[in-house]
C-alpha cells in the first residue's frame, strides 16, 4: 500500500492516510511504520474449526472478536 501510494506521487501519511486490517509484524517495519487493526487469528481459526464440526451445522454469518487498533506513523497521527 505504501508503496503503490508512492508510485502514485503521495506522501504518506502528509496527502494519504493509510490503515491496514491485519496487524502483521511487518507493519512496523515499513516506511513510514503502518497504522494497524490487529485481529486474533487464533481465536478465529478455533471458533471456525468449532462451528464447522459441531453436529447441528449452525454457523453464525455473523461475529464480533477482539481487535486492537495500533496507531503508527502512516495515519499521521502518531
Amino acid at each position: 500500500m505504501i508503496r503503490a501510494a508512492e508510485v502514485l506521487g503521495l506522501r504518506v501519511p502528509d496527502e494519504v492516510a493509510l490503515i491496514s486490517f491485519d496487524g502483521t509484524l511487518a507493519s512496523r517495519f515499513t516506511s513510514p511504520p503502518l497504522t494497524a487493526i490487529q485481529v486474533p487469528f487464533e481465536p478465529i481459526a478455533r471458533y471456525c474449526l468449532r462451528k464447522l464440526t459441531e453436529p447441528d451445522g449452525t454457523f453464525e454469518l455473523h461475529t464480533t472478536v477482539p481487535h486492537e487498533l495500533v496507531v503508527r506513523e502512516s495515519c499521521g497521527k502518531h
